[in-house]
């Protein structure tokens, strides 16, 4: 019987030597963390609709919508003082959908993708007198303590997330995993 071992390292070694223990999750959890962010701006009324513009001289059928095309950076330089707001707007917009979703997969991988001991050493009660807020939720809890205590500063998350993909991963073609692993790249 063959037995399918990891390559990837199952642990996350952190400076102090506290030691993460990293696991498989589905990737479809982090589509549902890009998912969720999209729909939260969307219900809030953020467009996050490309600006775009017909392409000249292409002939269609009547009835049939014409081609477009997605104004960029140059491209939007000709475009009338409306449309060049409107796609200042949408830029804005989208910069802010890529912060969350990098926010909602960070939260999502270490919840879902990590296991560490929260200790009772009295964490919670000096973050509150701090003027902290500390979650009651056990999830949110969790991801707050790794957050706050465990894994700072920030880029000690993102590589702890990227290790959860990494392990999550196993097999894939090294890019599809290296485009992963740079959707935190300085959005957390």
């Amino acid at each position: 019987m063959n037995k399918f071992e990891l390559k990837v390292p199952d642990e996350f070694i952190l400076p102090d030597g506290k030691k993460i223990k990293v696991k498989a999750i589905s990737l479809a959890r982090v589509r549902g963390a890009q998912n969720k962010a999209r729909k939260d701006l969307e219900s809030r009324g953020f467009n996050l609709a490309p600006v775009t513009f017909p392409i000249p001289d292409v002939l269609v059928a009547p009835g049939v919508e014409p081609p477009v095309q997605e104004y960029d950076d140059e491209t939007i330089l000709s475009a009338p003082e409306d449309v060049q707001k409107a796609y200042v707007t949408y830029t804005a917009n989208k910069h802010l959908l890529d912060q969350m979703t990098a926010g909602n997969m960070l939260i999502s991988l270490l919840l879902r993708g990590t296991e560490y001991p929260v200790p009772d050493d009295g964490w919670d009660k000096r973050q509150e007198e701090d003027g902290m807020e500390i979650p009651t939720d056990p999830e949110e809890r969790y991801v707050y303590y790794l957050t706050t205590e465990l894994l700072v500063p920030p880029v000690l998350a993102q590589e702890v997330a990227k290790q959860v993909l990494r392990v999550s991963m196993e097999g894939a073609d090294p890019k599809v995993v290296k485009a992963f692993e740079d959707a935190f790249r300085g959005k957390v």
